[in-house]
């Protein structure tokens, strides 16, 4: 599913709930309180695992210290952030900063943008805000060392004017920073990864399946629904799309996939329901995890989730950024069809199972 700011009517019932959304969102966080998220502890578990990966694939940085590391290496640095919401990890990142630098805060919602330029204020941060529409933004060329995007793209429907805009607008050597979500359009399931998720959601007990989110209280699911969530909304509106467009524009440095199954079970929907101190619980969130990584190392399952960092696609592409971007390519499930060999896949997954559970036994 696509859309346009051509068609006026669907586009502004869109940005009208985008803008509601959001607000809501943060209407009761304290004036102190970290502008992001917030998530039950189980994602909180399992980011720590992801920052782990990409620590490993980055030499050592997270998302925040790679960014500031690099500006902190730039005279006079100035980075600009695409759809930053309350501008909670743009004010992480400053405070990392030291002496000249600026930090361009963009969103569509005004109300959001001013909660961040306030407790930036209060902690003497240079963060300046700008009120605009990112699928319709003009940007200045050459004018930042840095673009971040994070868990921003899979709301934006222009990739083909984006891109391009975000490469014009970079001083030479400068980089596009993105962490976000890849799943199919509408935040909705592939084939495969929803019999996956329907096979699991039938073992487990039914308190772990009360919906936190999507009805007026919490109420219990006993059917996993693959819902379109952008039928109404920008969510994930050309998600599906992300990878394969930046393939096209960009050279990837780093490239880090990741949940293929896990934002299913434990992201705010359904992850207040685990006690980690539970030891069912921990159980079945080690094991989603482990099946997750072993169904995207085989190319079983696509991710729904990545890191990435990018600069603007040359024609002396290194051979690191090739072979990344095929991974990125592979990984795009609306191109790369998933391993259809089910006698094949069954084999390996009780092979790695066993082993699994003999690691686990050891340990």
């Amino acid at each position: 599913m696509t859309t346009s700011a051509s068609d006026s009517t669907g586009y502004a019932r869109r940005l009208k709930q985008e803008l509601a959304h959001f607000s809501r969102e943060y209407q009761d966080h304290k004036p102190d309180e970290p502008l992001v998220q917030r998530v039950p502890p189980v994602w909180q578990l399992l980011e720590q695992r992801v920052e782990r990966l990409i620590r490993a694939a980055t030499g050592g940085f997270f998302l925040q210290d790679f960014i500031a590391n690099f500006l902190s290496r730039r005279p006079t640095p100035r980075m600009l952030s695409l759809a930053s919401g309350p501008c909670g990890l743009e004010i992480d990142i400053a405070g990392r900063l030291g002496g000249d630098y600026e930090l361009v805060c963009t969103d569509i919602n005004e109300q959001l943008l001013a909660l961040g330029m306030e407790q930036a204020r209060r902690k003497g941060l240079h963060l300046t805000a700008r009120v605009a529409d990112c699928n319709q933004l003009a940007l200045e060329e050459s004018s930042y060392d840095l673009i971040m995007a994070f868990g921003s793209l899979h709301h934006f429907a222009n990739f083909e004017s984006l891109f391009p805009g975000i490469i014009r607008a970079l001083r030479p050597g400068g980089l596009f920073v993105t962490m976000d979500i890849c799943a199919r359009n509408g935040y909705r399931m592939w084939a495969d990864t929803f019999a996956t998720v329907q096979t699991l959601w039938q073992l487990l007990p039914e308190r772990l399946k009360i919906n936190h989110t999507r009805f007026g209280q919490p109420r219990l699911t006993l059917t996993y629904e693959n819902l379109d969530y952008g039928d109404q909304s920008f969510e994930c509106i050309r998600s599906q799309d992300v990878l394969r467009s930046l393939a096209q524009h960009f050279d990837p440095i780093h490239y880090v996939a990741y949940y293929s199954l896990c934002r299913r079970f434990f992201d705010p929907m359904y992850g207040l329901n685990y006690d980690l101190d539970n030891p069912l619980d921990r159980a079945i969130v080690d094991f989603i995890w482990e099946l997750d990584q072993y169904r995207l190392s085989e190319g079983e399952l696509a991710p729904e989730t990545f890191f990435g960092v990018f600069a603007p696609r040359t024609a002396t592409t290194s051979e690191q950024a090739r072979v990344l971007r095929e991974k990125m390519l592979r990984d795009d499930h609306a191109s790369q069809p998933r391993n259809n060999q089910p006698a094949t896949q069954t084999r390996k997954f009780r092979l790695w199972l066993a082993r699994t559970i003999a690691r686990r036994l050891a340990d």
